[in-house]
């Protein structure tokens, strides 16, 4: 494992560094963009919604460091350049949503070993324990739901201005986690081994970033609008935004990392990234 960070470090070219610099100007773009377009998407939720995806990107191909740093560092230049809302907790969520994904792709994607031989063997055979490991994630998130929309009980509910029955509340907030959950076993058996070991670590990330960020910026939004007493009421809020941004984080990344991976992981290496 050792000669693994060795390489990583030798191999940290120009071409790397560009393209992590572009993935983090990109970011701060889609803000931007998103921003003048639909002024809601100021929001931070929004903003990780839009920004955060190069992010993850930078983190699932470059590493867990690499995928931190450039979040935070987006986070503070796209909050720079316009600004909006800014919070140590949001820029916490920004640096989450590039680490996660380098420590799922460095585990799922076995990235201590050569990438040729992995490649080849996942082209031939579906990773079971990668595929028994996206299946628990999911089940656990929708389990944290199904647990958290149960213990607080009515009262909560009744404060929501669109949905007030927990019950309703429940099968909304869980619909992304669940139908993800029922896909990842229909791809197991329908699809190709090549393209369900490339879907798993995808899965896995964002079904494991929908969990941890959104009670983040839950805290956030609560610090920076000053609500007493508010969480519960934000995070519920948050919970119903949920089954959209995880099934469209997944997409647009899947599609993303199949067009920009051959341009960095060079065709001829057999290592990480080599380029």
């Amino acid at each position: 494992m050792w000669d693994f960070w060795k390489k990583r470090k030798k191999t940290w070219t120009n071409k790397k560094i560009a393209f992590v610099s572009i993935l983090i100007a990109t970011s701060v773009a889609f803000v931007l963009i998103f921003t003048r377009i639909a002024p809601i998407a100021s929001l931070p939720s929004f903003k990780l919604m839009a920004g955060g995806l190069p992010i993850k990107l930078t983190g699932y191909i470059f590493g867990p460091l690499i995928g931190a740093v450039t979040g935070a560092i987006a986070d503070v230049l796209s909050f720079a350049i316009t600004p909006t809302y800014i919070h140590w907790w949001y820029t916490l969520a920004f640096a989450f949503a590039g680490g996660i994904p380098g420590v799922v792709g460095y585990l799922m994607n076995r990235r201590w070993k050569n990438k040729a031989e992995i490649d080849e063997s996942f082209k031939n055979k579906v990773d079971n324990t990668n595929f028994i490991i996206t299946l628990i994630v999911l089940a656990t998130i929708f389990i944290a739901i199904f647990t958290f929309v149960v213990v607080q009980g009515d009262e909560v509910f009744k404060n929501q201005k669109l949905i007030t029955n927990k019950w309703v509340f429940l099968v909304i907030s869980t619909s992304g986690i669940f139908s993800m959950f029922i896909a990842t076993i229909a791809f197991r058996f329908f699809m190709k081994p090549s393209t369900i070991n490339l879907i798993l670590p995808i899965i896995t990330f964002s079904a494991l970033l929908e969990a941890i960020n959104t009670p983040l910026t839950a805290i956030g939004d609560k610090a920076v609008w000053e609500i007493k007493d508010g969480f519960i009421t934000i995070l519920t809020g948050h919970l119903l935004m949920s089954p959209v941004k995880i099934w469209g984080n997944m997409l647009i990344i899947l599609f993303a990392y199949k067009i920009v991976s051959p341009l960095i992981y060079n065709k001829t290496g057999n290592s990480w990234g080599d380029a």
